[in-house]
């Protein structure tokens, strides 16, 4: 997939996510895909807690992410996995 906004590369067994960063100088985004993001949600849910999260769900893009903001670092976390 790629647009003037956001495009993804793959090599052997990685895969990277780019976007362009918002208008606010420092805000970063993260997309991260994961073998199996229910699991992963289970392990972390707990530990996430006082974040501004967003349980698993599926896009209509063919992926099921969950959503972590950290405002520490003013980053926004994408994990997902293909479905």
């Amino acid at each position: 997939m790629h647009t003037d906004t956001y495009t993804v590369y793959q090599k052997d067994n990685l895969t990277i996510h780019i976007l362009r960063a918002g208008e606010n100088i420092g805000q970063m985004e993260f997309y991260l895909e994961v073998d199996n993001v229910d699991e992963l949600w289970t392990t972390i849910k707990e530990k996430v807690k006082n974040l501004k999260t967003r349980e698993p769900f599926d896009r209509d893009y063919g992926m099921r992410e969950m959503h972590i903001g950290i405002p520490q670092t003013n980053t926004l976390l994408f994990i997902g996995q293909e479905i």
